[in-house]
């Protein structure tokens, strides 16, 4: 269970939703990306996360490459964004099973992107059930970080930071 930590929200059109146990979920519209946290959905300061199964990455280096470079740029103006791949790099980069592409041209996508939108973060976690539990870490220290950095003068943000707990 997370104490403190907002409603994580899902995306209505996210059609397989991780799974936040001990977390309170809520399903709304979000215009970019596939989670967030309420009250903090909005750019700039807010956090967006986008969820990539390794066959949509791969998808998204192809046919659907347009669509997915104008979500790179919404996710962009964000403060904090993420794209969080259920996947190893390894995997994703080296396997004939998510795409007929060279591995080369795969990581080299990748690449080109991470350069052209600096802050969009690309974690590779290897799994659904890691993905999941990567999003819960990454909503918690946005929550951490916010309540440091809007401390009244005087006061540590250790202690505002204390408040969000995971067991």
């Amino acid at each position: 269970m997370t104490w403190g930590l907002p409603a994580i929200l899902i995306d209505t059109r996210e059609q397989r939703p991780w799974n936040f146990d001990g977390c309170t979920v809520e399903r709304v519209g979000l215009a970019t990306g596939d989670y967030s946290l309420a009250g903090h959905v909005e750019p700039p300061e807010g956090i967006i996360i986008e969820r990539k199964a390794p066959r949509d990455l791969a998808a998204c280096m192809t046919w659907n490459r347009a669509r997915f470079v104008r979500e790179l740029e919404r996710l962009a103006a964000y403060r904090v964004a993420y794209i969080i791949v259920e996947a190893t790099l390894l995997g994703f980069a080296t396997s004939d099973r998510y795409s007929n592409t060279q591995p080369r041209a795969r990581v080299g996508s990748l690449v080109a992107w991470m350069h052209r939108y600096p802050g969009v973060h690309w974690i590779f976690a290897g799994n659904r059930e890691a993905a999941a539990r990567i999003a819960v870490h990454i909503f918690e220290r946005f929550i951490i970080e916010r309540r440091a950095n809007t401390e009244e003068p005087g006061r540590e943000g250790v202690a505002a930071a204390a408040e969000v707990r995971t067991p």
